[in-house]
C-alpha cells in the first residue's frame, strides 16, 4: 500500500491527470520522499541523490497510477538492494 501512495503521489506531482483524480498532499508527499530515503538516489527539482531520474522531470510517458506502482513494484527489489 505505500508504494502505490508514492506513485500515485509522484503521478499528481508529475502532473498526470486521469478521471477522478483526488488531489494531493505535497507536504506529505515530500516527507515520504524524505523519510523512505527516495532521496538518497532520486531527486525532485534538482535537490536530492544523483544516481536515479530526478522525479519533477516529465518523461515521454502517460503512465497511470496503476502502472507507475507496477513498475516501482518490480523495481523495489533492485532499489532496496541499493
Amino acid at each position: 500500500m505505500f508504494m502505490l501512495r508514492i506513485a500515485i503521489a509522484g503521478a499528481l506531482a508529475a502532473g498526470s491527470v486521469w478521471a477522478g483524480a483526488a488531489s494531493g498532499d505535497a507536504g506529505r508527499g515530500e516527507q515520504l520522499f524524505q523519510s523512505e530515503q527516495c532521496i538518497q538516489c532520486h531527486s525532485f527539482q534538482g535537490k536530492g541523490g544523483t544516481t536515479a531520474p530526478d522525479l519533477s522531470k516529465r518523461i515521454d510517458r502517460n503512465y497511470t497510477p496503476a502502472v507507475m506502482a507496477s513498475l516501482m513494484w518490480n523495481h523495489a527489489p533492485d532499489m532496496w538492494g541499493r
